[in-house]
Protein backbone atom coordinates (compact mmCIF):
# COMPACT_ATOMS: atom_id res chain seq x y z
CA UNK A 1 0.00 0.00 0.00
CA UNK A 2 1.47 3.48 -1.01
CA UNK A 3 0.93 6.60 1.07
CA UNK A 4 0.72 9.77 -0.37
CA UNK A 5 4.24 11.46 0.43
CA UNK A 6 1.98 14.48 1.94
CA UNK A 7 0.84 12.64 4.62
CA UNK A 8 3.90 11.10 5.84
CA UNK A 9 6.24 14.55 5.86
CA UNK A 10 7.08 16.18 9.07
CA UNK A 11 5.87 20.05 8.29
CA UNK A 12 5.87 22.80 10.55
CA UNK A 13 2.24 22.91 10.59
CA UNK A 14 2.21 18.89 11.94
CA UNK A 15 4.42 19.65 14.43
CA UNK A 16 2.28 22.78 15.42
CA UNK A 17 -0.77 21.00 15.43
CA UNK A 18 0.33 17.70 17.33
CA UNK A 19 2.07 19.87 20.39
CA UNK A 20 -1.53 21.56 20.22
CA UNK A 21 -3.30 18.38 20.21
CA UNK A 22 -0.86 17.31 22.98
CA UNK A 23 -1.74 19.48 24.95
CA UNK A 24 -5.26 20.11 24.48
CA UNK A 25 -6.55 16.23 24.59
CA UNK A 26 -5.64 15.88 28.21
CA UNK A 27 -6.86 19.06 29.44
CA UNK A 28 -10.69 18.10 27.50
CA UNK A 29 -10.36 14.83 29.26
CA UNK A 30 -9.36 15.79 32.67
CA UNK A 31 -12.75 18.85 31.79
CA UNK A 32 -15.11 16.16 30.99
CA UNK A 33 -14.31 13.53 33.62
CA UNK A 34 -14.53 15.89 36.14
CA UNK A 35 -17.73 17.06 34.96
CA UNK A 36 -19.00 13.19 34.39
CA UNK A 37 -18.13 12.42 37.79
CA UNK A 38 -19.83 15.50 39.52
CA UNK A 39 -23.28 14.12 37.85
CA UNK A 40 -22.51 10.77 39.22
CA UNK A 41 -22.37 12.13 42.72
CA UNK A 42 -25.55 14.46 42.47
CA UNK A 43 -27.40 11.51 41.20
CA UNK A 44 -26.03 9.31 43.87
CA UNK A 45 -27.24 11.80 46.53
CA UNK A 46 -30.33 11.96 45.48
CA UNK A 47 -31.41 8.51 45.32
CA UNK A 48 -29.99 8.10 49.09
CA UNK A 49 -32.44 11.23 49.90
CA UNK A 50 -29.51 13.12 51.48
CA UNK A 51 -30.54 15.99 48.99
CA UNK A 52 -34.06 16.84 47.74
CA UNK A 53 -34.33 17.54 44.18
CA UNK A 54 -35.79 21.43 43.48
CA UNK A 55 -39.07 21.68 44.22
CA UNK A 56 -41.49 23.04 41.07
CA UNK A 57 -43.09 26.56 41.98
CA UNK A 58 -46.70 26.86 43.20
CA UNK A 59 -49.61 27.71 40.62
CA UNK A 60 -50.25 31.07 39.91
CA UNK A 61 -53.83 30.62 42.12
CA UNK A 62 -53.86 31.07 45.71
CA UNK A 63 -56.88 29.75 45.96
CA UNK A 64 -57.14 26.57 48.69
CA UNK A 65 -59.17 23.68 47.39
CA UNK A 66 -61.57 20.58 48.82
CA UNK A 67 -60.79 17.31 47.36
CA UNK A 68 -63.95 17.01 45.64
CA UNK A 69 -63.24 20.03 43.70
CA UNK A 70 -59.85 19.20 42.97
CA UNK A 71 -60.34 16.03 41.04
CA UNK A 72 -63.70 17.33 39.44
CA UNK A 73 -61.36 18.96 37.27
CA UNK A 74 -57.53 17.74 38.18
CA UNK A 75 -56.29 18.88 34.47
CA UNK A 76 -55.05 22.14 35.36
CA UNK A 77 -52.94 21.08 38.67
CA UNK A 78 -51.66 17.83 37.31
CA UNK A 79 -47.88 18.02 38.28
CA UNK A 80 -48.02 21.36 39.90
CA UNK A 81 -47.98 21.98 43.52
CA UNK A 82 -51.94 22.79 45.36
CA UNK A 83 -53.22 23.19 48.80
CA UNK A 84 -56.06 21.57 50.13
CA UNK A 85 -58.15 21.31 52.82
CA UNK A 86 -59.50 18.12 54.24
CA UNK A 87 -60.17 15.93 57.17
CA UNK A 88 -57.73 13.34 57.44
CA UNK A 89 -58.98 9.50 57.45
CA UNK A 90 -57.76 6.49 57.44
CA UNK A 91 -58.66 3.90 54.42
CA UNK A 92 -57.84 0.85 52.51
CA UNK A 93 -57.49 -0.61 55.87
CA UNK A 94 -55.38 -4.31 56.09
CA UNK A 95 -55.97 -6.16 59.91
CA UNK A 96 -55.17 -9.13 60.97
CA UNK A 97 -57.86 -12.03 61.80
CA UNK A 98 -57.21 -13.01 65.23
CA UNK A 99 -60.10 -14.21 67.60
CA UNK A 100 -59.88 -11.74 70.13
CA UNK A 101 -61.84 -13.79 72.47
CA UNK A 102 -64.49 -12.82 74.88
CA UNK A 103 -63.84 -9.48 76.74
CA UNK A 104 -61.13 -7.90 74.49
CA UNK A 105 -62.23 -4.92 72.98
CA UNK A 106 -59.81 -5.28 70.20
CA UNK A 107 -56.29 -7.64 69.11
CA UNK A 108 -55.68 -6.31 65.80
CA UNK A 109 -53.54 -4.67 64.05
CA UNK A 110 -53.91 -2.68 60.80
CA UNK A 111 -51.81 -0.62 58.47
CA UNK A 112 -53.29 0.89 55.22
CA UNK A 113 -53.74 4.59 53.35
CA UNK A 114 -54.20 7.98 54.56
CA UNK A 115 -57.01 10.15 52.41
CA UNK A 116 -58.08 13.12 52.72
CA UNK A 117 -61.79 14.12 52.40
CA UNK A 118 -64.18 16.41 52.17
CA UNK A 119 -66.59 14.22 54.70
CA UNK A 120 -66.30 14.42 58.71
CA UNK A 121 -65.94 11.25 60.91
CA UNK A 122 -63.87 8.92 61.25
CA UNK A 123 -65.67 6.10 58.73
CA UNK A 124 -63.75 4.94 56.32
CA UNK A 125 -65.26 5.67 52.63
CA UNK A 126 -64.38 4.24 49.56
CA UNK A 127 -61.12 4.62 47.91
CA UNK A 128 -62.60 5.88 44.63
CA UNK A 129 -60.96 9.29 43.52
CA UNK A 130 -64.86 10.13 42.49
CA UNK A 131 -65.93 9.53 46.29
CA UNK A 132 -64.55 12.95 46.86
CA UNK A 133 -61.32 11.87 48.76
CA UNK A 134 -57.58 11.82 47.48
CA UNK A 135 -55.02 9.77 48.58
CA UNK A 136 -51.70 11.90 50.26
CA UNK A 137 -48.65 9.53 49.21
CA UNK A 138 -44.87 10.35 50.68
CA UNK A 139 -42.59 8.99 53.24
CA UNK A 140 -43.87 8.44 56.73
CA UNK A 141 -47.14 8.82 55.12
CA UNK A 142 -49.58 6.05 56.54
CA UNK A 143 -52.25 5.43 58.59
CA UNK A 144 -51.63 2.22 61.62
CA UNK A 145 -52.37 0.84 64.85
CA UNK A 146 -55.01 -1.87 66.43
CA UNK A 147 -58.22 -2.05 65.11
CA UNK A 148 -59.93 0.40 67.78
CA UNK A 149 -56.90 2.64 67.45
CA UNK A 150 -55.89 3.42 64.10
CA UNK A 151 -53.66 6.79 64.42
CA UNK A 152 -52.25 8.48 60.93
CA UNK A 153 -48.81 10.52 60.76
CA UNK A 154 -47.76 13.30 60.15
CA UNK A 155 -51.29 14.29 60.62
CA UNK A 156 -53.82 13.28 62.94
CA UNK A 157 -57.05 11.28 62.12
CA UNK A 158 -60.54 13.05 62.37
CA UNK A 159 -58.46 16.64 62.08
CA UNK A 160 -58.93 19.23 59.37
CA UNK A 161 -55.56 21.01 57.86
CA UNK A 162 -54.60 22.52 54.49
CA UNK A 163 -52.29 20.34 53.14
CA UNK A 164 -49.88 21.68 50.44
CA UNK A 165 -48.83 18.90 48.59
CA UNK A 166 -48.15 17.93 44.36
CA UNK A 167 -50.84 16.54 42.49
CA UNK A 168 -50.13 13.17 40.69
CA UNK A 169 -51.89 11.53 37.93
CA UNK A 170 -51.32 7.71 37.81
CA UNK A 171 -53.03 5.15 35.23
CA UNK A 172 -54.11 1.65 36.00
CA UNK A 173 -56.44 -1.43 34.57
CA UNK A 174 -59.77 0.87 36.52
CA UNK A 175 -58.75 4.09 34.88
CA UNK A 176 -57.02 7.09 35.95
CA UNK A 177 -56.15 8.25 38.91
CA UNK A 178 -55.19 10.97 41.58
CA UNK A 179 -52.66 11.26 44.41
CA UNK A 180 -51.28 13.97 46.70
CA UNK A 181 -47.39 14.08 46.95
CA UNK A 182 -47.20 15.52 50.67
CA UNK A 183 -44.79 18.53 50.88
CA UNK A 184 -46.10 20.55 54.63
CA UNK A 185 -49.48 21.23 56.39
CA UNK A 186 -51.08 23.47 58.45
CA UNK A 187 -54.26 23.71 61.11
CA UNK A 188 -57.28 24.85 58.96
CA UNK A 189 -58.50 26.75 61.73
CA UNK A 190 -56.12 29.04 63.92
CA UNK A 191 -56.81 29.08 67.51
CA UNK A 192 -60.15 29.58 68.58
CA UNK A 193 -61.51 30.97 71.88
CA UNK A 194 -65.64 30.97 71.71
CA UNK A 195 -66.86 33.14 74.82
CA UNK A 196 -70.58 33.17 75.30
CA UNK A 197 -70.94 33.01 71.02
CA UNK A 198 -68.58 35.37 70.65
CA UNK A 199 -64.87 34.62 69.13
CA UNK A 200 -61.76 36.02 70.65
CA UNK A 201 -58.48 36.55 69.36
CA UNK A 202 -55.40 35.40 71.43
CA UNK A 203 -54.82 37.60 73.63
CA UNK A 204 -58.10 39.58 73.47
CA UNK A 205 -59.24 40.76 76.74
CA UNK A 206 -62.62 40.36 77.87
CA UNK A 207 -64.91 40.68 81.09
CA UNK A 208 -66.79 37.76 82.87
CA UNK A 209 -68.64 37.36 86.03
CA UNK A 210 -68.27 34.64 88.63
CA UNK A 211 -70.79 32.57 86.87
CA UNK A 212 -69.23 32.64 83.95
CA UNK A 213 -66.15 30.51 85.28
CA UNK A 214 -68.42 27.41 84.07
CA UNK A 215 -66.12 25.25 81.74
CA UNK A 216 -69.13 24.99 79.58
CA UNK A 217 -69.27 28.95 78.89
CA UNK A 218 -65.42 28.74 77.42
CA UNK A 219 -64.49 26.79 74.71
CA UNK A 220 -60.99 26.78 73.57
CA UNK A 221 -59.86 25.24 70.48
CA UNK A 222 -56.11 25.42 70.44
CA UNK A 223 -55.16 22.78 67.40
CA UNK A 224 -51.74 22.35 68.86
CA UNK A 225 -50.63 26.17 69.30
CA UNK A 226 -50.11 28.50 72.19
CA UNK A 227 -52.71 30.68 73.19
CA UNK A 228 -53.25 33.08 75.99
CA UNK A 229 -55.84 34.46 77.52
CA UNK A 230 -55.97 37.67 79.87
CA UNK A 231 -58.98 38.35 81.16
CA UNK A 232 -59.82 41.95 82.71
CA UNK A 233 -62.05 40.27 85.60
Amino acid sequence: MNIPKQLTTVTTFSKVLAGILFILLPVLGFYLGMHYQKIVNETALLESNVISPPVQGLPDTKEVLVPSVLLANPGPYINKIVKVQAIVIPNNLACTLRNCGPGVACCNTCGGGLFLSDSSGETAIPSSNTEGSIHLIGEGVSCSGMDCDIKCTPLEKGETYIVTGKLVEKTNTGGKTYELEYISHSPAHPSEIIFNGTRLKEGDIFNFSPKDRCVSDIQVKLHKLPTTLRSGY
